[in-house]
């Protein structure tokens, strides 16, 4: 499984060789012996979509449509990230500062704001370890939506489980991280690491999500911006060698 999230939009790649059923992780006895059954068994098992609405700049503003967003969520859980990760935190008389204030010992960022900020000014840059942050969480907020609208999922029955499109939990999978926003925090040599885990954590099986069947296997990190000058036109001219140079590129996230 690939992802590219960009300024406008998010890719998603899938190239798995099956389609396992799925088979319930938890310990509830009852659920353990439920059978699942295939609802759509002409799933493609290598495809690619696009998500044109979500990006991290041209089409921030349009992450307001996520139900997270909309709960309220999204914003809660940004500001205890921030919390944790910034407790001595304190806003600069800047940008990015216009959107944050302290109230009674309580952080508060307007998300609202600063997402329509973001698409009127999509070539401004973080100024900030704390906007660099923010920025991950979004982009980990879009991967976990991008994944949940492209990859399968099960619903529950009194009886059954119902598995629509590709089980990417039950079996071995790899997912490849790609595109600018990856490139760039790695060329910092580790200093993102946090930052590149946290988006990474959007792609991957989420308990409070169990009925979405994302993978829990190694990541990848298109760190040397290699997919794109040999996964296309290299690649088919010599795919055996394309695939030894990705193989010797290509990062593992710790």
């Amino acid at each position: 499984m690939a992802l590219d999230i960009g300024g406008a939009t998010t890719d998603f790649y899938s190239n798995v060789s099956d389609n396992p059923l799925y088979a319930y992780p938890g310990d509830d006895a009852l659920r353990k012996v439920k059978r699942t059954i295939l609802k759509t068994p002409n799933t493609p098992l290598a495809y690619r979509r696009v998500e044109g609405k979500y990006g991290l700049a041209y089409d921030a503003e349009n992450v307001k449509e996520l139900e997270r967003f909309q709960s309220g969520a999204m914003e809660r859980d940004l500001e205890a990230f921030l919390l944790g990760e910034y407790p001595a935190f304190h806003p600069d008389d800047d940008a990015f500062g216009d959107f944050l204030q302290w109230t009674n010992g309580r952080l508060d960022f307007d998300l609202d704001r600063y997402l329509s900020w973001l698409t009127a000014n999509p070539h401004a840059l973080p100024t900030s370890e704390e906007e660099n942050a923010v920025r991950s969480f979004l982009a980990k907020e879009i991967m976990a939506a991008t994944t949940g609208r492209n990859l399968g999922y099960v619903r529950e029955t009194d009886t059954y489980f119902l598995q629509y499109g590709v089980n990417f939990f039950n079996q071995p999978c790899t997912t490849l991280l790609i595109g600018g926003t990856i490139y760039h925090k790695c060329q910092d040599g580790g200093g993102f690491g946090r930052d590149l885990r946290l988006i990474a954590a959007g792609t991957q099986y989420n308990e409070d999500e169990g009925w979405l069947l994302r993978p829990q296997g190694q990541v990848l990190l298109d760190a040397a911006y290699m997919v794109s000058i040999v996964g296309g036109l290299y690649g088919r001219v010599d795919p055996q060698r394309a695939l030894r140079m990705l193989k010797r590129h290509l990062v593992p996230l710790e």
